[in-house]
């Protein structure tokens, strides 16, 4: 029965913020690695827990499952940067429209703008913890029958951008190799759901072209990865 399987959730995974107990630096902002699968793991099985809650309307459990979460994904760069993103967003077009109207509300587009600083800060601070974000620099791949190539890689905002410095054939020399989105997905990181599969099934014969392009350009997306950083 419902009421049994909640008891089980209860005694199975208690209400706690899901961080890593082996962690022993406290000032440490962010999770990573290991730590980090662990607390996705955690807050996931807290989603579900909170499932059983709402369906049983239990108002106590309900907060502190909501509130474990929230402790939880303060702890996940992803999660913490994909959330200030989206408030950066909300308050640029809340102060463009202020912005428009005849008679400007100064009192509060100057608490926007203080908001706005506070997430943009917040923002950098995650990003600097997001490996796919601190790639930038010179990277050397092997490349088969042509030997190791370099390439350099810098970002146009949440784009990766990966320029050849080792020209062949394929792709010359100051010529964009491979660029990657990084920008954040609406769903939480470590989470799927039916619509996001459903997604990828309609898009298979997209990515499948994808691959082929990829395979083209001499997989220098794959190589770039496993090479060198110098």
């Amino acid at each position: 029965s419902p009421s049994n399987n909640h008891n089980n959730n209860n005694h199975n995974n208690h209400v706690h913020t899901p961080s890593s107990n082996s962690n022993s630096n406290h000032n440490r902002r962010f999770v990573s690695g290991k730590d980090l699968q662990n607390l996705r793991t955690d807050i996931q099985n807290l989603r579900e827990n909170l499932q059983w809650a709402i369906a049983l309307q239990d108002e106590l459990r309900i907060q502190d499952l909501t509130k474990a979460i929230q402790d939880g994904e303060n702890l996940d760069p992803e999660r913490v940067y994909a959330k200030s993103i989206e408030r950066m967003r909300v308050l640029m077009l809340s102060l463009e429209e202020n912005g428009k109207k005849k008679k400007k509300d100064s009192g509060s587009s100057s608490s926007r703008e203080e908001q706005l600083a506070k997430w943009k800060k917040k923002a950098e601070e995650a990003r600097s913890c997001i490996p796919k974000f601190n790639l930038e620099g010179l990277w050397v791949g092997n490349y088969g029958e042509q030997g190791y190539e370099m390439i350099n890689v810098t970002y146009a905002g949440d784009t990766l951008i990966a320029t050849k410095v080792t020209g062949d054939h394929c792709v010359p020399r100051n010529k964009v190799t491979f660029q990657a989105n990084l920008a954040p997905s609406a769903s939480p990181p470590g989470t799927t759901s039916s619509t996001t599969t459903n997604k990828n099934n309609n898009n298979g014969a997209a990515n499948k072209q994808n691959n082929n392009n990829n395979n083209n350009n001499q997989n220098t997306h794959n190589t770039s990865i496993r090479g060198r950083r110098r």
